[in-house]
């Protein structure tokens, strides 16, 4: 199948969405899929084939509600003139999603949306964003929700979508499958206990609820 998965950022970013989506773009280019990512453009990406991938670069900042900087059709062109059997867009309030919304009639490709949670969904700027969200929603062919508690499986129930299906966040086995180093000695860490959140710094994900609730635990010595 000729596939597009489309996200904010990609390698050489760092991140969560950019991890996911180049774990899911190689694995099935692995089985001969044809996959290309649609992406904001970085400096230092040298290469426009990544691991059998192919990397669509589009210099665009932005979203829908803070404004979209960049060749806006361009992108636009790409989506409804290039032939895909499926578009995933991945993520929501970026503009590589935002900018589908207005055109997803357009795009003769199965369609498919990932909004991992709708994180402004309860900010008052995005209000506007998501009074028009179930029209957009009911365009796709399949909404993926990360979980059954989700924010964003919770809205379209409200709405009464019927397209969404729940698949879970996974993990690269490779990492478990090696050996795995002593991380206590490696750290210098010599308490009974510590307690480990993996995920990179960003408001949204919640960090300072993480700090108090520990800070409540009240339980020492811990790291």
């Amino acid at each position: 199948m000729n596939i597009l998965h489309t996200v904010q950022l990609y390698e050489p970013y760092i991140g969560g969405s950019e991890e996911v989506v180049k774990q899911i773009s190689e694995r099935l280019a692995k089985r001969k899929h044809n996959v290309t990512v649609a992406t904001a453009y970085h400096k230092n990406r040298l290469q426009k084939t990544i691991n059998e991938v192919k990397i669509k670069e589009f210099k665009i900042t932005g979203n829908k509600t803070y404004g979209i900087f960049g060749n806006a059709e361009k992108y636009q062109d790409f989506l409804i003139n290039t032939p895909f059997d499926i578009i995933l867009n991945y993520g929501s309030q970026i503009w590589s999603t935002d900018l589908s919304f207005p055109i997803l009639n357009k795009i003769k490709a199965k369609k498919v949306l990932v909004p991992l949670c709708f994180p402004g969904i309860d900010n008052k700027l995005y209000a506007d964003y998501y009074q028009k969200m179930p029209d957009y929603l009911k365009k796709y062919d399949k909404i993926i929700h990360l979980s059954a508690n989700s924010k964003d499986k919770t809205f379209c129930d409200a709405h009464s979508l019927k397209n969404g299906m729940i698949i879970a966040n996974g993990a690269d086995e490779n990492e478990f499958l090696r050996e795995m180093p002593n991380f206590r000695a490696k750290y210098g860490i010599k308490t009974r206990y510590f307690i480990l959140s993996v995920s990179n710094h960003y408001y949204l994900k919640g960090h300072d609820f993480i700090l108090e609730s520990f800070k409540k635990l009240k339980r020492n010595p811990t790291d």
